[in-house]
């Protein structure tokens, strides 16, 4: 899925989103510092789970690459193309874009509706979920319109999974 998204990226208009960026990587993280800051707080209640004894490396790095590829498909897709195509129709006033915003992070929480199926949660767990992904979403826009960064919002992603998942590492 990540490559059929940097390929249709490629082959359009939105290349600029692999390297236009306003401001630097670390400035960018800066900006989701609130994220940062409650995905250090999950991974910290996550630790314990590394020192179990089933702790397995080759399950830990597996994680990693999967939350790695997760920010890459997710970021690429949501905000690089679907927040910038909205902002092209859109348009670039205060309300328009956070209309924008709102709309990609929309998209963004809805995408997870196909946990029902395919990861076997409850519905309940899964209309939770979608809020909370919209909500995350709102925010990973915000951070990318204001920095044009791809790269920061895709380390904010991954690092945020990494640290929600760390608890299933052993599973």
């Amino acid at each position: 899925a990540v490559l059929v998204v940097f390929i249709v990226m490629l082959m359009s208009k939105n290349q600029y989103v692999f390297t236009e960026k306003k401001e630097g990587f670390f400035k960018s993280i800066f900006l989701g510092l609130p994220l940062l800051i409650i995905a250090v707080l999950v991974g910290v209640v996550n630790i314990p789970s590394l020192f179990e004894p089933s702790f397995n490396l080759s399950n830990f790095l597996t994680l990693a690459m999967f939350c790695v590829s997760i920010g890459l498909y997710e970021e690429f897709l949501c905000r690089g193309w679907l927040l910038n195509e909205f902002l092209e129709q859109y348009g670039r006033t205060r309300k328009q874009v956070i209309t924008s915003i709102f709309i990609s992070a929309l998209i963004f929480g809805l995408m997870h509706i196909s946990n029902i199926w395919v990861g076997g949660q409850s519905v309940s767990t899964t209309i939770i979920q979608i809020i909370q992904a919209t909500a995350i979403g709102m925010m990973f826009g915000a951070v990318y319109y204001r920095t044009k960064n791809i790269w920061a919002v895709v380390f904010l992603h991954g690092f945020y999974d990494f640290c929600v998942f760390l608890s299933s590492v052993n599973t």
